[in-house]
């Protein structure tokens, strides 16, 4: 994946190379935004409900005293105003990010055409080549290099919280996605095949029964696969459900200090539930990667031409 990104950054401007760059960066802050909005409202719901808590802290006693406020609610407002514009910068930040995200690897895609359709007699499959190879290679690389290193960063907060903890979670999570893709995975591909002869079927007849009947089990074999697709989230979704009503019956039994410890344990599943789409994501996009690789390989030769 990084070698073909390499040989493109050879072939595109500074320019173009200082954007990429730009958007990856960004989109680490977008993704780490979209985490943290959602994990940092359970310490603030705490602090509602315990403002002892700001003496108990020294973190939040320390800003408490520096910015001089004379009471709690003060400084519960004060932290009330920051989660909204840390919100409204993450919204804007994503808006942003989304829009570049679009735009750059078709700015880029331009840029290689461009240059390309000058030289060559075939602009027709240059112009396809490279119009996959922006939406299907450099968007996808982007992603999952963006993604990667958000997960890791995460990752490593997990592990420094409890890392066995994490481990286990890790390795339970991993082998039920992996289980049920694998179940899936055989039936998709085979209703794809499907799917490609009822489409040659409905182009080649005329016979009404054959049309209606193929049409039928066309739309229940697309359904599957849009479904199923979606299933290892899903479960894995439920399995995290049932792991916390679990985990909370175990802490009300055998701990005292029941809040802190279901806040910290809810901070935590929520950073693991937020890193799954991560995961799936990389997942999807490194898949869209090598199923149009074939066009880069097209590509590379004109590329090399241009080079050389």
């Amino acid at each position: 994946m990084y070698v073909i990104l390499t040989d493109l950054l050879g072939f595109i401007s500074k320019k173009s190379k200082a954007q990429i760059f730009r958007l990856i960066l960004f989109l680490i802050f977008t993704y780490i935004f979209e985490i943290l909005s959602l994990t940092l409202i359970f310490p603030f719901f705490f602090l509602v409900n315990n403002l002892d808590y700001i003496a108990k802290n020294r973190y939040a006693f320390y800003i408490y005293n520096l910015l001089d406020f004379s009471n709690k609610i003060g400084f519960l407002y004060f932290v009330s105003v920051l989660l909204i514009l840390f919100s409204f910068l993450g919204m804007v930040l994503t808006i942003y990010t989304n829009k570049k995200l679009v735009q750059l690897p078709k700015d880029i895609g331009i840029e290689i055409s461009t240059k390309l359709l000058n030289r060559s007699v075939n602009k027709k499959e240059i112009f396809k080549n490279v119009n996959i190879v922006s939406q299907n290679i450099i968007m996808p690389i982007i992603i999952v290099t963006a993604r990667s290193l958000v997960s890791l960063l995460f990752l490593g907060v997990l592990l420094y919280m409890n890392y066995i903890a994490t481990f286990v979670l890790l390795i339970f999570f991993a082998s039920l996605y992996y289980v049920i893709y694998i179940i899936f995975h055989n039936k998709i591909s085979k209703n794809r095949s499907k799917i490609k002869e009822l489409k040659e079927l409905l182009h080649s007849t005329n016979e009404i029964d054959e049309l209606k009947s193929a049409y039928k089990e066309l739309n229940r074999l697309e359904t599957f696969n849009a479904i199923a697709g979606k299933l290892p989230r899903y479960f894995i979704v439920f399995a995290v459900f049932t792991l916390i009503v679990f985990a909370s019956c175990y802490v009300a039994k055998h701990y005292q200090d029941t809040k802190t410890i279901i806040h910290l344990m809810l901070i935590y599943i929520v950073i693991f539930l937020k890193l799954l789409p991560q995961f799936q994501n990389i997942f999807i996009y490194y898949l869209k990667f090598k199923q149009n690789i074939s066009y880069y390989v097209k590509l590379e030769r004109y590329l090399k031409d241009e080079n050389g």
